[in-house]
């Protein structure tokens, strides 16, 4: 992550956050251009790469991962 918070992927800008700059992150692919983007062991967000757009954010629990509950 650059010190902006952007980082290049796919031939394209993407903002992610400045809070990690210089930070290592991870694109899994869980589904046909759907992300999860992970720093180390914690699963930050989804990425829908079809729309170039964050689809949701993400916590780390020990029984898994879950969209955090409205509210």
């Amino acid at each position: 992550v650059a010190s902006n918070g952007d980082i290049a992927w796919r031939s394209r800008r993407l903002f992610v956050s400045a809070a990690l700059a210089e930070q290592p992150l991870a694109f899994e692919e869980i589904d046909d251009g759907l992300f999860t983007v992970w720093f180390g062991p914690i699963a930050l967000a989804r990425f829908d790469a079809r729309r170039w757009r964050w689809t949701e954010v993400l916590m780390w629990h020990r029984d898994g991962l879950r969209a955090p509950s409205a509210g």
